[in-house]
């Protein structure tokens, strides 16, 4: 299957022709596009109002969404607002993650799980249409009505870890200054450069690392002993990290003695609304022959100057809960375990994320 570059204008294109054709198919509600001057913060309980003013500086090249309102209603008693950032997947490629769904807690039980299973079945219909392969969400450890027989995969065993803008500095010392308004890229590389190791040193990846990004990502895999798992090609990564609209950013780790590559740290840059930007840290990877020379705290060191520099409000990653070694090592460097163990990691992938997306929305209760 051959994977077409990202533009902000694919990505809205994407959203405006799916919400028309669920729109065309309900009698009740109505769904489009969120334009930039309605992205403000909400709790779900709470109707999208017409006074309500956006939060300073949201990044809408990194944070996209879409209204649902009953038609024939009055915008501030029925209007809702749901958000959702593109994260990446090492091994599979693209991610739609929801960062806030519109609910209204004024709906019974009923009308308010069809509602939210409408606006599920949508961020899937927009995920194919991306060409997606997960539609990822995180949630509490309480029993949802996902409707039809098609259910997600949740991730119990996986736990989020992150530091918070104030750890970051502290942990990233002195090297931890702002670099705005550069690009991400540029300040990113700026931060980097100011990172020192007697054995290693850091830089962004180009489009002349492609074969050095496929051998680490194949690394990883065979270290967790899935050597099978990698579906993407070196045409994908550099569709997908190095043209229009990057959804990844790769770091790697040189070892300076040997003059080569021996490690990365594959980042993707998103935004939460009401929290604003973070970087989340997908997989992090050194070659086992360079392992115990602290590459790692290094790496770890370097993306907290990085996520501090952007203007991150957090850096997040996520590690297997049976990792003791791991975990143990995350613990040493400062990182909190985000609300475990209630927190929990939900999605739809691969073949369950087209069954749902291919749902019909008549399948749904359309009394909301």
């Amino acid at each position: 299957m051959t994977i077409k570059s990202l533009t902000i204008q694919a990505i809205h294109q994407a959203i405006d022709e799916v919400c028309g054709a669920v729109t065309e198919n309900q009698n009740l509600l109505s769904f489009r596009r969120t334009h930039e001057s309605e992205f403000t913060f909400h709790s779900s309980a709470r109707a999208l109002k017409e006074e309500d003013t956006p939060p300073n500086n949201v990044d809408t090249s990194l944070l996209f969404g879409f209204i649902t309102s009953l038609k024939n209603s009055k915008p501030d008693t029925s209007t809702f607002l749901t958000t959702f950032y593109l994260a990446y997947s090492t091994w599979d490629g693209r991610v739609l993650y929801l960062d806030h769904r519109g609910v209204s807690e004024r709906h019974d039980n009923n009308s308010r799980n069809t509602l939210a299973q409408l606006i599920r079945l949508v961020l899937c219909k927009i995920a194919i249409q991306l060409d997606c392969c997960r539609f990822t969400w995180q949630h509490y450890d309480k029993v949802e009505n996902y409707g039809m027989t098609i259910q997600p995969e949740t991730l119990y065993e996986v736990l989020t870890l992150h530091w918070d803008a104030e750890s970051m500095k502290t942990f990233a010392g002195e090297n931890s200054k702002s670099v705005e308004p550069l690009s991400i890229q540029q300040a990113t590389e700026q931060s980097l450069a100011l990172q020192n190791h007697e054995s290693f040193q850091l830089r962004l990846a180009s489009v002349n690392d492609l074969e050095t990004i496929g051998r680490m990502v194949q690394g990883l895999a065979d270290h967790v002993k899935e050597p099978d798992a990698v579906n993407l090609t070196k045409d994908q990564y550099q569709i997908d990290g190095f043209e229009n609209h990057p959804l990844f950013y790769c770091v790697l780790m040189d070892y300076i003695s040997d003059n080569c590559p021996c490690g990365m740290a594959f980042c993707v840059l998103g935004y939460k609304l009401g929290q604003g930007r973070f970087l989340y840290l997908e997989d992090l990877f050194i070659e086992e022959s360079y392992r115990g020379k602290g590459g790692g705290t290094f790496v770890m060191r370097a993306l907290a100057s990085a996520a501090y520099s952007l203007g991150c409000e957090r850096l997040v990653w996520q590690a297997l809960g049976w990792n003791e070694k791991g975990l143990a090592f995350y613990q040493r460097i400062g990182a909190k375990v985000l609300d475990s163990p209630r927190l929990q990691t939900s999605r739809f992938a691969g073949e369950a994320l087209k069954q749902y997306a291919d749902l019909s929305e008549t399948e749904l209760v359309q009394r909301v």
